[in-house]
């Protein structure tokens, strides 16, 4: 990667500074992160503090996804994960 590049990650399951530490390891300096979208609701124009109400699509979504991920933690302890070898992607714009 070029040095000041910008690129896009796109991770499925995410850790606390998981982005920064990636980056850091190909020794790559992240300066700015940016969220753009947050289990494919998309953030838009939002600056930091503001906010925007959820549509009822989004809503059902978010409620269908807690409840299949929550089935899944349930029934699935210890299998998470099995077989995925990437669960992220990366590509500079």
């Amino acid at each position: 990667m070029k040095a000041n590049s910008w690129i896009e990650i796109t991770i499925y399951e995410g850790k606390k500074r998981q982005i920064r530490r990636m980056l850091e390891r190909i020794k790559h300096t992240v300066i700015k992160l940016i969220r753009i979208k947050i289990n494919g609701i998309e953030l838009g124009n939002l600056k930091p503090g503001e906010f925007r109400h959820l549509t009822p699509g989004e809503v059902e979504k978010l409620k269908k996804d807690v409840l299949s991920k929550s089935y899944n933690v349930r029934y699935n302890r210890g299998r998470l994960n099995r077989g995925k070898k990437n669960n992220f992607q990366i590509r500079e714009i």
